[in-house]
This record gives C-alpha cells, structure tokens and sequence, in this order.
C-alpha cells in the first residue's frame, strides 16, 4: 500500500511473508534465517552484521526525494534448533557478559512440580520441550546459552543504533517514525520449556 502511494520500500533479513511476493518492494536482500555464521564471497559474515550491511544499503541508495518503509527482521537472537551451540555471537562480543551469572528461573532448573502441571500436550516431543533440552537442561549449559543469547541481543541493539545514527546523519531522523516490536519474547527454561511465548 506504501509503494502504491509513493514510498520507496525495503525488506531486510528474514523473509516470512511467503505469500507475499518479493517483487512489491522495491528492495530486498536475501532470506536471512536459519544461520548465524555463513561464507559470503568468501568471507565469514554473522547474520546481523548482514543484515545491519543491507539495511545501510538500502538506507544510503534509497531515492532521497521520496518517503521511505524499510523492515528489519533480525534472525538473531533465534536459536539454531537441532544444533548443539543453538546461540553463535559474533566474535567481539565474547567479552560481553562474562562477569555476570544469570538466573535460571527455579521453576526451569528443578521444574518437576511445574512441568508435572502442564496440559498433557507439553510432553518430551513438544518443541518448546526439546529446546529446554537443547539450552537449558544442565545449569552450566544454560549459563553458556543465556550469555550468548544475549550477546545476540546486545548485538541487534547495536545495529539499531547505527541504523539510527545513519538516519541522523542523513537529517531525516526527527521525521522518521521507528517501531521496534518482536515475536521471540523467549522462554528461559521455565515450566522445563524453552522458546517463543
């Protein structure tokens, strides 16, 4: 609708409007999801640094005569299911948190109680089951899993405030309306339950 009114429009990062064509934008960068590290003429490149790259790129080539719609979908911080690490930060971002011990809800640790509670479907195959097994099962996995989570998220905040530095810099921020919203409010092991909720 945007377009169709005179706005220059972007899509960045993960793409999960399949049934929405690609081409009504008039700029998108590949499907960005299911990877955090991946080769890229010939380089190592993290997902949100990708995805921070295309957004400047589409930032600095928009036409600047014309209102702009530009979505940035992070993948980070999704967890890579089925993989052991499940969370891989970016490597300056190792440092980050390291003084700090999170706090695995008492319910997610010794969660028989509270598991034993659930509906019947919350059972050993549900989803958010399996990913409690993958993240947060054993405390010192779990500490290793929440401080790279967020390292992630520290590493999307980061690339927020550049994207809004650039807007700056192009003397259009005090006219552009920024929403931040996200579908991965993430479950930290509570219930025994890993996940979106």
């Amino acid at each position: 609708m945007l377009r169709d009114r005179g706005y220059y429009t972007g899509q960045v990062g993960k793409w999960q409007f399949h049934t929405y064509p690609r081409d009504k934008w008039n700029f998108t960068s590949d499907d960005e999801y299911g990877w955090h590290w991946r080769k890229i003429a010939g380089k190592m490149v993290h997902v949100t640094k990708k995805n921070e790259l295309d957004a400047m790129e589409f930032l600095k080539t928009r036409p600047k005569d014309s209102p702009f719609l530009l979505t940035v979908a992070f993948f980070a911080p999704h967890g890579v299911d089925g993989d052991p690490q499940q969370y891989y930060p970016q490597n300056e971002s190792f440092g980050l948190y390291n003084d700090v011990n999170f706090t695995i809800p008492l319910n997610g640790i010794n969660m028989d109680e509270s598991w034993n509670r659930l509906p019947s479907f919350f059972n050993e195959i549900n989803e958010g089951r399996k990913r409690w097994h993958w993240r947060y099962d054993e405390p010192i996995k779990a500490e290793k899993m929440m401080k790279n989570f967020y390292r992630m998220e520290t590493e999307v905040d980061k690339t927020c405030g550049n994207l809004i530095k650039e807007l700056s810099r192009q003397g259009v921020l005090n006219k552009t309306l920024i929403i931040f919203t996200t579908d991965n409010g993430n479950s930290h092991g509570e219930h025994g339950l890993a996940g979106k909720w």
